[in-house]
């Protein structure tokens, strides 16, 4: 994207020509140069799994359309933003065939034994100038899944893992994501119709509820072809309670916040960069909107919002209400174990100071989001989270200094947080 596009957000405007300016000093260039980067690219969605375990179908209701429907598989079928639908088809021997239209459309590939290596999707769908959905699949030995994956999650900003069961293979290939990236994950339970019919729906939540507890921000069980057909399925406009039942409002609404809370932290940072070292003259107003950021939503989302006015924040699920302490016990060991991870990069040679901060700030976020749904009702969490909230503040400035001992002071704030975790005297 050229930085006249990117200026549609105006403080990536404003920050590539502080850049090119050269009023940011060099220690803080490179930072600077990483925020414009993810300012100037769409958010990266990253639907992955098995073959067969409904990624298509998913991609098809999050765009509540049918764009890929039943094409033939690739390693990497990508959706991006472009003025009108046009499918670009790279088969193995190398040859490149366009075709105006859907992938979903039969005519997209001529001869169905094609063997294809890469599909794109060009799609005029607002939402997609702020984020892009690319599907991967894992296939082959464990080995070259393990690959695979590996370029998966470097791709990726956030990651959507498929599956109908998620099997001990792929919770070991699951296993070797690193934490940082797990913070942005969902677990799809896809087909989740099917388990319904034969009555083992409740019996897989339960197996799997202790997993993606500690390895996702969530398990979603999900039928997608029903959500889509809450979207497209007549001319009365959207089936909502159809669109709720078959899990895919819940799970739509959740990667949006998840964009947009990835969206306002490169902003905010990019912002405190600016603030610190752009000359008056160069800081717009307009430059502080964050909400020019967000994906325009779909018409199920405006719908819904139509309908239902949504409160300033929707009540936590019953399963969510857990005991204060609980809930606190989890967030300190989750700190612990990833302080551990933390110190452990502050002592290579030389220290990795962008893993540091990078994700003393994911930790202190997971907390906020985990803390923020019950701390209307209890005074100490409520505590707990304007701690976390003046520490994401001291952080974002340790991130400015960019040395050692701003680190240290970075993996500080967090065990400091931690300590106002523990149970009163």
């Amino acid at each position: 994207m050229s930085i006249a596009e990117a200026a549609l957000t105006p403080l990536a405007g404003q920050l590539s020509e502080s850049l090119q300016s050269g009023v940011i000093p060099r220690q803080y260039a490179d930072w600077g140069q990483r925020l414009l980067h993810r300012l100037q690219k769409p958010v990266q969605v990253v639907v992955i799994g098995l073959p067969g375990s409904g990624k298509s179908a998913l991609i098809d209701m999050l765009l509540g359309q049918p764009v890929l429907g039943q094409c033939p598989s690739a390693g990497m079928t990508e959706v991006v933003f472009g003025q009108s639908p046009r499918a670009e088809i790279e088969t193995a021997d190398g040859a490149i065939l366009q075709h105006e239209g859907h992938l979903a459309d039969q005519s997209a590939v001529t001869d169905p034994g094609l063997a294809t290596l890469r599909l794109r999707q060009e799609l005029h769908d607002p939402r997609l100038r702020g984020m892009s959905l690319t599907e991967i699949t894992v296939f082959g030995a464990p080995a070259r899944q393990s690959a695979i994956m590996k370029q998966a999650v470097a791709y990726a900003d956030i990651l959507l893992f498929c599956s109908t069961e998620f099997s001990a293979p792929e919770q070991a290939l699951w296993s070797e994501v690193p934490d940082e990236r797990k913070d942005h994950s969902f677990l799809v339970l896809t087909m989740a119709d099917r388990r319904i019919m034969r009555g083992t729906l409740d019996r897989a939540i339960n197996a799997l509820d202790p997993v993606a507890a500690q390895e996702f921000l969530g398990l979603y069980p999900l039928a997608a072809i029903q959500g889509l057909t809450a979207q497209v399925g007549g001319d009365a406009g959207i089936d909502r309670q159809l669109w709720h039942s078959s899990g895919g409002k819940r799970l739509y609404d959740d990667i949006m916040n998840q964009i947009d809370q990835g969206r306002t932290a490169d902003l905010d940072q990019a912002e405190m960069l600016l603030q610190q070292f752009a000359p008056p003259d160069r800081r717009r107003p307009s430059a502080t909107d964050h909400r020019t950021l967000r994906p325009a939503p779909t018409a199920t989302a405006r719908s819904d919002a139509a309908a239902t006015p949504a409160p300033e924040q929707a009540p936590a699920p019953a399963h969510a209400r857990l005991d204060e302490q609980d809930l606190l016990a989890e967030a300190s060991a989750m700190i612990r174990a990833r302080a551990a991870d933390l110190l452990q990069a502050q002592d290579a040679e030389p220290p990795d100071l962008n893993c540091i901060f990078d994700g003393t700030l994911a930790t202190l976020r997971q907390v906020m989001r985990s803390v923020e749904p019950h701390a209307a009702r209890s005074d100490r969490l409520r505590k707990i989270h304007d701690t976390a909230q003046e520490g994401e503040e001291v952080l974002m400035l340790c991130q400015l200094e960019q040395d050692e001992d701003a680190a240290v002071d970075a993996v500080t704030v967090l065990l400091q947080l931690r300590r106002e975790m523990s149970p009163p005297a």
